[in-house]
């Protein structure tokens, strides 16, 4: 193949003569049969599809052609009907002499202002078809985060608001929804039956499996107190209890779990640790996804171990609360709760080039934070909640996070040699 496929000819403003003009003509119902319409011939042009929607403007392309004797090309075109525009073009060779992949990648999202043109080549050899796929365009996720009063003690009232939430939320197209911590019984643990509650956590999980798959939807559900009998006593009251997160996939699998490491200070004397217990990365259909709990947000060192394994969206569930301030704290300023977690949670995904998911629990307004949100570097909130009841449904576009690496490039100094720091497991722990 030859350099000039990849030229200012080809993918220049005008996109040469082999896109022709891309106005109103090129995507209504008068497509220009012999180029791109679907009566193209089938010899040369392969399996085309395109969809057009006349009201918002919004549409989806996709075209498949011989480039030249040795190059199979497929070409998708899209624009939603926010504005967002995507474009890419895959040259594969047909002739088995190159073992390449050519990707000609275009973004523009007006409401942001993002925009970036890219050309890449991939080595077939190290990188499966979906993975470059994957590479090749960034999907956009439809996202739900879901906050409330949760009430202490009461795991029947909260479930059955929680899966109110949920169905609400996969009814409005959301593919995740992500519930806070402690979201089943709250906080109470000097009561009896918080302990007691938190063995009744698989019948909960269950059904949040099956809520999954029946509405094919991934779930986040929050936080779920476990109670597990220790190891070396006999004695069924002397249980552990861990507070644990878990991706449960649109099939109803639970792809991954996390329990708390880093463990605020009142909940110490209630709660177990997963203490050196490797942070893992979890993959699913929406990316490689990693889970931390609420405190762990103060510890950029659990962002960086999951970023150095790949994470591109990090999970919180949370219940962080204004008064989480002491006294003290509050006296300097009131809304210093707020400010951590407006502040840090956008820094973090600056400095990890990564997106994050938020939810938190909401109430009475001197007590609760609310705050549930998307973050994403360049933007920070996409969108966020109050204090109200509720959930919210937002873009969570992936092709933000290619721009923030291309940027910052903090996943490619992590991964360079001589790299200064090292949050690999084995090494922190001297295994």
């Amino acid at each position: 193949m030859t350099s000039n496929l990849y030229g200012s000819t080809n993918y220049g403003t005008n996109y040469g003569t082999n896109y022709g003009t891309y106005g109103t003509d090129a995507y209504g119902n008068t497509y220009d049969t012999s180029t791109y319409g679907t009566a193209a011939d089938a010899n040369t042009y392969g399996a085309n599809r395109t969809s057009y929607d006349p009201t918002t403007g919004s549409y989806d392309q996709h075209i498949d052609y011989d480039r030249d004797a040795y190059t199979r090309r497929h070409h998708r075109e899209q624009m939603d009907d926010s504005g967002r525009y995507y474009h890419r073009d895959v040259d594969r060779d047909t002739s088995g002499l190159d073992n390449t992949r050519r990707v000609h990648k275009e973004y523009s999202n007006p409401n942001t202002g993002t925009s970036y043109h890219r050309d890449s080549t991939y080595d077939r050899s190290n990188l499966t078809d979906s993975a470059a796929d994957s590479q090749i365009m960034a999907p956009v996720h439809k996202v739900a985060v879901i906050q409330w009063h949760i009430k202490n003690l009461d795991p029947e009232y909260n479930h059955g608001q929680a899966v109110s939430y949920i169905t609400a939320a996969a009814s409005d197209g959301a593919s995740i929804a992500v519930l806070p911590e402690y979201h089943l019984c709250g906080w109470a643990p000097e009561s009896p039956l918080f302990a007691s509650l938190a063995s009744q956590y698989q019948t909960y999980l269950d059904s949040y499996c099956n809520l999954a798959k029946k509405l094919n939807i991934n779930i986040v559900p929050g936080t779920i107190i476990e109670a597990h009998k220790t190891d070396k006593s006999s004695d069924e009251n002397d249980i552990l209890l861990y507070n644990t997160a878990c991706f449960i996939s649109s099939r109803g699998q639970i792809l991954g779990k996390y329990r708390k490491k880093n463990i605020w200070h009142p909940e110490r004397p209630h709660l177990t640790s997963s203490a050196t217990d490797p942070h893992e990365v979890i993959e699913t259909d929406l990316g490689k996804v990693g889970l931390l709990i609420c405190w762990d947000l103060a510890f950029p060192e659990a962002f960086r171990e999951l970023i150095a394994k790949g994470a591109e969206i990090i999970i919180i569930p949370t219940y962080w609360g204004k008064l989480d301030a002491s006294p003290a704290g509050l006296a300097i300023n009131p809304e210093s709760e707020r400010l951590f977690l407006d502040s840090t949670l956008t820094s973090r995904c600056f400095e990890n080039t990564c997106a994050v998911i938020f939810a938190n629990a909401a109430g009475p307004s001197d007590t609760f934070l609310g705050m549930s949100r998307i973050v994403l570097p360049f933007i920070g909130p996409v969108k966020s909640m109050g204090a109200e009841e509720g959930y919210m449904v937002a873009d969570l576009d992936m092709s933000v996070l290619d721009v923030a690496e291309d940027n910052y490039k903090v996943r490619q100094d992590i991964k360079s040699e001589g790299w200064y720091y090292s949050y690999r497991h084995d090494q922190l722990t001297g295994k």
